[in-house]
This record gives structure tokens, sequence and C-alpha cells, in this order.
């Protein structure tokens, strides 16, 4: 995710599937929305939220590790004896074996899986910045984005993804796998895709308005999303139209018509932070508050 720490909310938007598309005109704020605040124990600066298949929401924030079993919010700070490398949590993701990765603000990764923690660090690779982002790729390696760029993980060491890949160490503000297994990475607003088993990603021909006001994320029915205050966008063909790498940050306003897997609808909330869980509700967090919209 982009980070929002600067900010001051964390919030989450609506999504444009065809199956349930909102009228272009339709307020978001119109839904029922279910919330809690500090009161009930939401963590404030919320920074990163994932689900687990177990059913738990995690949350992540300055203040640590949170786990939401839809009733109550519990601080994680260990796990069989292993505490995490920090209380400041930048980023979260869940992977195909249902591990929760954790990542950390000014550096470092830990891995949770069936009450088994597993920490990385410099010694394992990794550089003194926040992981702001985590995924996978489509052959099931984790990558993590930094403020230093991509690194990947192999053989139990993580390793820079540079020009090589034909993508620059720029800060990292978003990594999503979709159901094709296509990564997609927001960085500098430039968005890139990389393709199962590719080794080059290719940039696409727009510039997100601002990524510290847009969140990339994935939808239950596997497409990615892009989503901010005011509108969604769905990144879910191989027609989008592709720039060089080199190309400057630059791009048309909005959308050729010819591609109509672009789902570009405006939306009134107001807030710019949104995430899934896997019966497609809309959940969204800020300083100190947090809440859902039901699909």
């Amino acid at each position: 995710m982009s980070r929002l720490l600067k900010s001051t909310v964390v919030a989450c938007c609506t999504v444009a599937a065809a199956a349930w598309a909102l009228p272009p005109d339709y307020r978001v704020d119109e839904l029922y929305q279910t919330r809690w605040t500090v009161r009930e124990g939401v963590p404030t600066g919320i920074a990163a939220m994932a689900q687990t298949p177990d059913g738990f929401l995690w949350i992540g924030a300055p203040g640590g590790l949170f786990r939401f079993d839809g009733v109550a919010f519990e601080r994680i700070s260990s796990a069989d004896g292993v505490p995490l490398l920090t209380q400041d949590i930048y980023s979260l993701n869940v992977s195909a074996d249902g591990a929760l990765w954790i990542g950390h603000h000014l550096g470092g990764i830990s891995r949770l899986h069936r009450g088994k923690l597993v920490n990385y660090g410099p010694a394992q690779g990794l550089p003194r910045s926040s992981v702001t982002a985590l995924s996978e790729d489509g052959d099931g390696t984790p990558w993590a984005g930094t403020t230093r760029g991509l690194f990947r993980l192999d053989q139990g060491r993580w390793s820079p993804v540079n020009a090589a890949w034909d993508i620059p160490a720029d800060p990292i503000d978003e990594l999503v796998l979709d159901r094709d297994r296509t990564l997609w990475v927001m960085s500098n607003s430039r968005v890139y895709r990389l393709a199962p088993g590719a080794r080059r990603f290719e940039r696409l021909a727009l510039t997100v308005p601002d990524s510290n006001f847009f969140t990339l994320t994935r939808h239950p029915d596997g497409s990615a999303m892009i989503c901010g205050a005011q509108r969604v966008i769905r990144l879910t063909t191989s027609a989008l139209p592709t720039a060089p790498a080199s190309a400057p940050a630059s791009a048309p306003a909005s959308m050729p018509a010819s591609v109509p897997a672009w789902v570009d609808r405006p939306v009134q909330i107001g807030e710019n932070r949104c995430g899934f869980d896997r019966n497609g509700s809309l959940w969204f967090g800020g300083v100190d508050r947090g809440g859902r919209f039901p699909p």
C-alpha cells in the first residue's frame, strides 16, 4: 500500500466489478456501514490490513500488529517465544499458503505461519529501509517493496530487483498479484506489471495522479484495482497500453475509450484507503476509526 502515515486518514473506496457496479452517481456513503473507533480498540494510524484463511483480520499500525476476530482487537507482539522485529508495522500480505507476511517501518520482514514466526533483516539481504509493500509473484516467490526499490526472496535471501528487470530502484508504493498471476507494481505514480515467468517488467502508459492518495489492491474476484478518494480503476486485460521504462512520468488524463477493461468511475467518499476481505466487504481504517462497506 502507498503509505498514508503522513496523512490524517486511511480510507476505503468502492469497487466497480462488472456484476455489481454502482451507478456513476451513486454515493458510497449511502451504503450501510459498520464502524469501530479507538474506544472499541481500533489501533491509531492504520497502515495495512490483511485477512488470513482462518478468518482473522490483521491490522498493522505504528503501535503494533493487531488481530481482529469480528468483536475484539488483540495486539500480537510475538509467536512461540519469538518477538516481532519491531512494533511499527508498515505493510501486510497473506501468501497462497496462508502465511502472514509483515513489513516493518525502517526495515525488516516477519513471516507468521501456524504459530511460528521467522524474521528477516539485513543479514538476509534486506536494506535498512521501510518495507512498504509485500506480495508474491506468479511462481510463488515472495517480493517486497521498500523505499529503496524491489526485493525478492530466493533460497532464504532477499536480492534487489534492478534495471535488469526494467524497473528502477525507486520507492515502491504497492504490490498486487492478480488472478492471472500478473504482479502489479505502483512506484512514483507509475504502474508496472510482470507477467508470469517473465524477468522484465512492462510499464503502463499512464500515471496515477498521486500515488500517496491511491491504493493498488486486489478484489476477491482476483482482479487488481486502483482506488482512491474519487475513483476506481480496474486492471484486468493485456490490452492496456505500455510505455518504455525510460519514458517520462506523464500520461493522458484519462484512458482511451477503446480500453474496455478500465473502469474509471467517480465515487464520493472523500477518503483514500481501501482493502477487501474474502467476502467482498470493503474495509477502511484511519487515525481514529475503522469500518467496512458490505458487498
